[in-house]
């Protein structure tokens, strides 16, 4: 979608030394709000952070090169849900419909070249076609604004495209 910071090097852990120590009378100050490839994150050893836990990070206590690999409901509500990734959706959409040389079929072909590095099928550019469509006519009666409609069917598209296991899962 075009937000992730691909700046190298550096640390993101924002306090001083010993600062980032949580427990259970201290507040935790570390942000993960960055862009930037979680790499890069803190990872603080007795407070991990929420998303780490969620996709499998291995128990920061302990020496291990092995990851378990496991699919669980949060992670889908996560991919649903999360205000990253819906900021991610309204990213991608907003750079799709910014540039004015593409038209909406153009733009669905955008969309899978980046989310799955391949073209829709003619089945799956239709049912987005009939998607965008019928959610544009859907919100009329809610919002009178016809960019902002589109703005919207856009978006969840978009994050429809990023939930789906194609995008989570590399082949």
């Amino acid at each position: 979608n075009g937000m992730l910071d691909r700046s190298m090097g550096g640390s993101l852990l924002h306090v001083k030394n010993r600062d980032y120590l949580f427990d259970h009378t201290s507040l935790d100050k570390t942000k993960y709000d960055s862009r930037r490839r979680a790499l890069y994150l803190p990872v603080i050893r007795n407070n991990l952070y929420d998303v780490f836990s969620l996709f499998d990070y291995t128990d920061a206590a302990v020496l291990n090169g092995n990851r378990d690999t496991t699919t669980v409901a949060p992670q889908a509500l996560f991919m649903l849900n999360s205000d990253f990734m819906q900021q991610a959706a309204t990213a991608l959409a907003a750079r799709l419909l910014n540039d004015p040389q593409l038209d909406d079929d153009a733009r669905l072909q955008q969309l899978y070249a980046r989310a799955y590095a391949r073209q829709p099928s003619d089945s799956e550019a239709a049912l987005a076609r009939s998607y965008l469509q019928r959610f544009a006519d859907a919100l009329q009666s809610q919002e009178p604004a016809a960019d902002v409609r589109r703005q919207r069917a856009w978006t969840w598209l978009c994050q429809t495209i990023l939930a789906a296991n194609e995008f989570v899962y590399v082949r």
